[in-house]
């Protein structure tokens, strides 16, 4: 597992953390500024205990792993219980129109953080969370 912080745009394929593939999540949280704006996700591997931070910054698709991420004290932080044991499959970044989207796929939910207008270069950010459904 690396320890080292990416800090980094992937530009050589689509797929973020492959090695976080069949991982379980021990925490979600999503982290939004004072106004309630959403600003990234962070989340805490299971066996690990590294920590993984997903965003988008003008429109680009970002992402750290460190053993810790930067204090989120003076942010509105949110844990999204839900998502806590949730097994990952990929988490994967297109790009979306004139920016990005990041998907993150688990056993039970698709994650999403994308543009809100994907035609409107470095537009604000949104996360959406659907539960998937099974089909008989």
């Amino acid at each position: 597992m690396r320890l080292e912080p990416r800090d980094s745009l992937f530009e050589d394929g689509n797929e973020l953390f492959p090695e976080l593939n069949n991982q379980k999540i021990s925490q979600f949280i999503k982290c939004d500024d004072q106004d309630g704006t959403f600003l990234f996700v962070v989340f805490e591997i299971k066996d690990t205990k590294n920590k993984y931070q997903l965003f988008l910054d003008s429109g680009l698709a970002f992402a750290n792993e460190h053993e810790y991420v930067a204090d989120i004290e003076d942010l509105e932080s949110f844990e999204i219980v839900f998502l806590n044991n949730q097994e990952i499959n990929k988490i994967l970044w297109f790009p979306d129109g004139c920016n990005s989207k990041i998907d993150i796929n688990t056993k039970d939910f698709e994650i999403q953080i994308n543009c809100k207008n994907p035609e409107i270069y470095d537009s604000e950010s949104i996360i959406t969370i659907k539960k998937k459904t099974e089909c008989l």
